[in-house]
């Protein structure tokens, strides 16, 4: 009878352990789903801004006038004016 309840004891143990490295891993992958989640939204709404910016650049063709060497150019945009632009470290 005592060896019954010794292994029943030491079994015990091991599933304490099992759930213990089981709640560790659930805690790991939560925080990393956590982490892409926010990376994702974060995305999603600078892609949100470009597609905007795109349209709103879409909807000015008025805006472009030929140069001297008969080129295009826009007046109201810098190409070398990055100062609206946010970097990803994606």
């Amino acid at each position: 009878m005592r060896a019954i309840i010794e292994r029943l004891m030491s079994m015990e143990q091991e599933f304490r352990h099992e759930q213990e490295m089981m709640r560790r891993e659930m805690h790991y992958k939560d925080a990393r789903i956590d982490a892409q989640e926010k990376k994702i939204a974060a995305l999603d709404s600078a892609n949100t801004h470009l597609i905007r910016t795109i349209a709103s650049l879409n909807s000015r063709p008025g805006e472009l006038k030929p140069d001297l060497s008969g080129d295009l150019h826009n007046d109201s945009c810098n190409a070398s004016d990055t100062s609206d632009y946010k970097s990803s470290s994606c």
